[in-house]
C-alpha cells in the first residue's frame, strides 16, 4: 500500500480520461467556486490518499545435478580427462512463466478523500464506461514511484480495457 505523504508516488489518469462531457461539467463548476483548486483534475489529484498496485511473483528456476566441468582437463581428442570428477552442481536461472502467473492480483484500489464531487464524478464516468452504448474512451493509470530526492524511480502503466 502507498501513502502520497510518506513514499511519494504521483498517480495520473491519461488524458483520455479527461475527454468527455462530464469533464467540462465539473471544470465549469470548480471554476465559479471560490476556491484555491480551479480544475476536476487538481481535485482528483489533490484527494487523492493510498494506493494499492499487484506485486509481481518472480520465483527463480533451479537445475540439479549439472555435470560440474569447469577446471576439467580434457586432453588430446580421443583421450579420457586428466582430471575428470564426478561432482554436480546447481544452478538458478530467473523464473520463466506466463505473464498472467507473474503478478499476484490484477486489481489497483485507489483511495481518494471522502468528496462528494469525486464520488459524483466516478459515477457518471463509470456508468458509461460500463454501460452498453459506451460514450467514454478507454483510458491508463500512470503511477510514478519516486525516492527521497523526488526523482522517478519507477513507473506503472496500467490500461483498463473494456471486454
Amino acid at each position: 500500500m502507498l501513502n502520497p505523504n510518506t513514499d511519494k508516488f504521483y498517480i495520473e489518469f491519461s488524458s483520455n480520461f479527461y475527454e468527455n462531457q462530464y469533464t467540462k461539467k465539473y471544470n465549469d463548476f470548480f471554476f465559479h467556486m471560490n476556491g484555491p483548486i480551479k480544475s476536476l483534475i487538481e481535485s482528483i489529484k489533490a484527494s487523492i490518499q493510498t494506493a494499492n498496485i499487484p506485486g509481481l511473483n518472480i520465483s527463480p528456476t533451479e537445475i540439479n545435478n549439472l555435470g560440474n566441468l569447469k577446471n576439467v582437463d580434457l586432453g588430446k581428442l580421443g583421450t579420457k580427462p586428466n582430471n575428470m570428477t564426478e561432482t554436480s552442481v546447481n544452478r538458478q536461472y530467473i523464473g520463466n512463466r506466463p505473464f498472467d502467473e507473474l503478478l499476484n492480483s490484477k486489481i489497483i484500489n485507489i483511495n481518494f478523500k471522502n468528496n462528494v464531487l469525486n464520488w459524483m464524478f466516478f459515477y457518471e464516468y463509470f456508468r458509461d464506461y460500463f454501460s452498453r452504448s459506451r460514450t467514454v474512451l478507454d483510458f491508463s493509470i500512470i503511477i510514478t514511484v519516486m525516492d527521497s530526492g523526488e526523482l522517478p524511480q519507477l513507473q506503472f502503466i496500467f490500461s483498463c480495457v473494456a471486454k
